[in-house]
């Protein structure tokens, strides 16, 4: 499963409370525990700087949602990566 993990800190002065987002790919029996796993696999690869996690499950339902466009410019995102708000922009993420 992948997910988009978004970052905050909301302890930060405002403008500065956004940490980042990393794209993770995990598995798991379900949604909850690939969530989980996910969660791990970002600790592990350096791409959690802390705080608050939102997160979204991008599965089969987003995904036909999305254009072909957008479906490309998702796959050749970084994964494990921590991604700031210039970089979603690079990959015309956001």
């Amino acid at each position: 499963m992948l997910f988009w993990l978004s970052f905050c800190d909301n302890e930060l002065p405002p403008g500065e409370q956004f940490r980042g987002v990393a794209i993770i790919e995990a598995d798991g029996p379900d949604e909850q525990e690939a969530l989980k796993n996910a969660v791990r696999r970002a600790w592990a690869t350096g791409c959690n700087p802390g705080g608050e996690i939102q997160s979204v499950m991008i599965g089969d339902e987003l995904l036909d949602r999305m254009s072909n466009d957008q479906r490309v410019r998702l796959a050749r995102a970084p994964r494990d990566t921590l991604l700031s708000k210039e970089e979603l922009a690079h990959f015309d993420l956001i």
